[in-house]
């Protein structure tokens, strides 16, 4: 970095762009960037650029991705267990102390259910992030708990809709992002439901909207979550003031891709029907249209077939307008199913990682994957995995990679 001699890694990555870049990119990288880039939160700058520069060389590669759940990891695990020892899975048992055993010699967990239960093992596998860790940390060496505090807990919350299919999404549905940059999230999805599928998701002719939002927009979704601050499970359709936000959200994504397809390069909607292009799109979007449209002769044969889909229209010359509650409500009704889950809340603290300005990672990792108790490091019974403490945070292969660290310590 320009005028300092520090390590790279020394540094949060915000800070490095700022040197190199004028402030309005920054701030569009900040602000407008779709896709997580925790720029916010000022990751390690070293650490967050290789990461960057991993995105960019995948290309058109995708991501390694379970389509069954993540589930299916602790299934096939079971199953490798199962063919040479008794193994039990147990659920719902928070884990409240991880402490040594009487003998110096193993680890005892402490686990809460049915008034407390202890399992003594040689070795505990902490597959946690930051938060809970910290929170069973109390007796493990000061190096270790320094570590712990060495990434960032990233903030990550979570909106999915179920909704009715667009006649024009069918034939030329919306890219990833394609969007976001006009509703209050980070990243956007969208998956239509294939037909003549019973195993999907969804009916025939129906989309799954995903909204995936970091900070700020995070805090725009978090007055729509009804649970108490321990957040176990999704909340799902259980909040109207939610449907009718992504009513609106929904309304706003078809406005956006209409305009764009029409090849309307002015986004207030004037000159929506000026071509004959624009004008069948506005004419099939139906009950789905809605704002201010200019330059429109009150005698143009689109006003009166405008005029009867909405009784509530209101006009003037050279000016119509659409009473946008009549649009709303049905887009309201065409939503099938909803959820919101906040993944920063209690007992995760975080929907991903990052390592901090300063963080030595290949140190912090090398040390998480074994270690001791305070008093007892020799014994080396404790190992950490995840994607918190990796070198492919946030991911499934950060997450396998730092396991394969802690499986070949205790080997």
């Amino acid at each position: 970095m320009p005028g300092t001699r520090q390590p790279l890694y020394q540094h949060g990555l915000w800070n490095a762009l700022y040197t190199q870049l004028s402030p309005m990119a920054v701030a569009k990288i900040l602000h407008f960037g779709t896709f997580y880039h925790l720029m916010p939160d000022n990751p390690n700058a070293v650490e967050w650029a290789i990461f960057w520069l991993r995105l960019f060389q995948l290309g058109d590669k995708k991501l390694s991705t379970i389509p069954t759940g993540v589930q299916t990891v602790s299934d096939a695990l079971l199953h490798q267990l199962g063919v040479t020892a008794s193994v039990e899975l147990r659920l719902d048992c928070p884990v409240v102390a991880v402490r040594p055993a009487a003998d110096g010699q193993g680890v005892e967990v402490g686990v809460d259910v049915r008034g407390g239960e202890t399992y003594v093992a040689d070795h505990a596998v902490l597959a946690l992030p930051k938060q809970p860790l910290l929170e069973l940390a109390g007796q493990f060496p000061d190096r270790i708990r320094k570590h712990l505090n060495s990434v960032i807990g990233f903030t990550l919350l979570k909106v999915f809709c179920v909704t009715e299919t667009p006649e024009w999404w069918i034939t030329e549905p919306p890219k990833a992002q394609e969007g976001a940059w006009n509703a209050p999230t980070r990243e956007i999805h969208y998956l239509p439901a294939k037909a003549d599928d019973d195993t999907h998701w969804g009916a025939p002719e129906t989309t799954l909207v995903l909204l995936y939002t970091d900070r700020p927009a995070a805090a725009f979704w978090q007055p729509y979550l009804q649970q108490p601050a321990f957040h176990r499970r999704a909340e799902v359709g259980g909040n109207p003031d939610l449907e009718g936000t992504l009513a609106g959200v929904l309304f706003n994504l078809h406005w956006e891709w209409a305009k764009n397809v029409a090849g309307i390069g002015d986004r207030t909607g004037r000159d929506a029907l000026s071509t004959p292009r624009g004008r069948r799109i506005a004419l099939g979007l139906g009950e789905f249209w809605a704002g201010v449209f200019a330059d429109l002769p009150v005698d143009d044969p689109a006003w009166q077939v405008l005029a009867a889909r909405f009784p509530g229209l209101v006009g003037n010359p050279g000016r119509i307008l659409f009473r946008p509650d009549e649009v709303l409500d049905w887009q309201r009704n065409a939503i099938g199913d909803y959820a919101i889950r906040d993944w920063s809340r209690p007992p995760f603290g975080a929907g991903c990682h990052a390592w901090a300005p300063g963080a030595r990672s290949w140190e912090v990792r090398a040390d998480l994957a074994s270690f001791g108790f305070r008093g007892h490091e020799a014994h080396e019974c404790l190992h950490v995995c995840g994607e918190a403490y990796s070198d492919y945070q946030g991911f499934i292969e950060g997450a396998l990679r730092s396991t394969l660290d802690a499986v070949g310590a205790i080997r």
